[in-house]
């Protein structure tokens, strides 16, 4: 469905960005899209189908798996190097926290992304639409708040993730097999010192609970990267009981 979205959206020649606001489309298969695209070949794309947040970047070298590592930098935001969903070949990539970065993207200035690893290592610097309304109505259609807490916050991703304590694995109470998605403020001292469930499933069996007590129970070792303050890590835990 996103080769579809893509191949749809970007057909003909590209264009510079309109300075002032996102493109608009609305199609009955593919929801409402914001989007830009550069003469350079990238193009940008929000989506909001059947109620799902999509934030996708054409225009990449070819993925070889079914995640690329990506260097980021959105504004003042990064740089933040993640990894972002694709699939082999495609030259198309997602970035995780697809709500945060809509926000942050509605929010103007430059991106920056910098495939980092590979043969084909590019760097893209990619000036934004200054008039953000287009995404935000996308947000409102997921139901996603246009205003993040945590959005500005330094990540905690990949190699930079080195636990001094590693968590020790709570069971959930019903003892089913599911994973839960958890997000945690990180202070100085390396300890998840707040920390919430972003996603479970199965709902309702303590799966999320459970992955935060084991958060609680981590302590991490803070990279010295000359960034002052706290920072953020998500991280997420499976349950397998056979």
């Amino acid at each position: 469905m996103i080769i579809t979205l893509a191949a749809m959206a970007l057909g003909g020649q590209p264009v510079e960005p309109d300075d002032d606001a996102w493109d608009m489309t609305h199609h009955a298969d593919h929801g409402r899209v914001a989007s830009a695209a550069w003469a350079s070949g990238q193009a940008l794309l929000v989506r909001c189908k059947d109620g799902r947040l999509d934030v996708i970047v054409n225009g990449l070298p070819p993925a070889s798996s079914r995640s690329r590592r990506i260097e980021m930098t959105l504004g003042e935001v990064g740089p933040e190097t993640q990894t972002w969903a694709t699939t082999p070949s495609a030259r198309f990539a997602s970035p995780p926290e697809p709500a945060r970065i809509a926000r942050l993207l509605a929010d103007g200035g430059e991106l920056k992304l910098n495939t980092a690893g590979g043969e084909e290592k590019q760097t893209y610097a990619l000036p934004l639409p200054t008039n953000g309304d287009g995404i935000r109505q996308v947000l409102r259609d997921c139901n996603q708040p246009l205003q993040g807490e945590h959005d500005r916050l330094a990540r905690l991703t990949g190699d930079a993730i080195t636990w001094r304590r590693v968590p020790a694995l709570v069971p959930p109470r019903e003892g089913v097999p599911g994973e839960a998605v958890v997000g945690c403020i990180v202070d100085t001292l390396g300890r998840p010192a707040s920390c919430w469930i972003e996603a479970e499933s199965p709902t309702g069996k303590g799966i999320g609970a459970a992955a935060l007590g084991a958060a609680r129970k981590g302590l991490l070792d803070v990279p010295d990267d000359g960034r002052d303050g706290v920072r953020l890590i998500r991280f997420t835990t499976r349950y397998n009981f056979d």
